[in-house]
């Protein structure tokens, strides 16, 4: 059942929120923040009924999605937070984007339809390389494709410099 911290949101004014998703194997959950109030405008959590089987958890975050109108609606900026254990950091001078796909499969086991991702570090002069599976990233990207995609060990290699 979903956590509802404000039932008053005004879904006209998406655009001046921030949609704030968090996947793991076993669920997920999002937040609908005003950053210009300081206020976390509504947080609700989904369940997923058995264990991460991509067929599964696409089948769950197509139904969420579609359930929770605010995820049809457009915002200022929408992420989510991925618990991927597929991920690597690639010094900035030897990181290459168009093989960032090929760098991540040469160390990892990477599901064909999962989708390969990166973004700079800049504290650290490194790249994160990462994949997310297709099952979480498509059903987002239907209604929000604007959605930025990020692992949950960028945030924390971050915080340990």
């Amino acid at each position: 059942m979903p956590s509802i911290i404000n039932k008053s949101i005004d879904l006209s004014r998406t655009t001046r929120y921030r949609l704030s998703i968090h996947a793991f194997l076993n669920g997920f959950s999002f937040a609908v923040l005003d950053e210009a109030a300081s206020l976390c405008r509504q947080l609700h959590y989904y369940a997923f009924s058995s264990p991460f089987d991509h067929n599964d958890v696409y089948t769950e975050m197509t139904t969420s999605c579609r359930n929770h109108s605010q995820l049809k609606y457009n915002y200022s900026t929408a992420q989510c937070v991925f618990c991927s254990p597929s991920f690597t950091l690639v010094p900035h001078s030897l990181f290459v984007p168009e093989k960032a796909a090929a760098i991540l499969k040469s160390i990892h086991t990477i599901n064909e339809l999962d989708e390969v991702y990166f973004h700079d570090l800049p504290r650290l002069g490194v790249t994160c390389v990462y994949s997310i599976p297709n099952a979480i990233t498509a059903p987002l990207l239907k209604n929000q494709p604007a959605t930025r995609f990020f692992p949950i060990a960028s945030s924390l290699i971050q915080s340990l410099q």
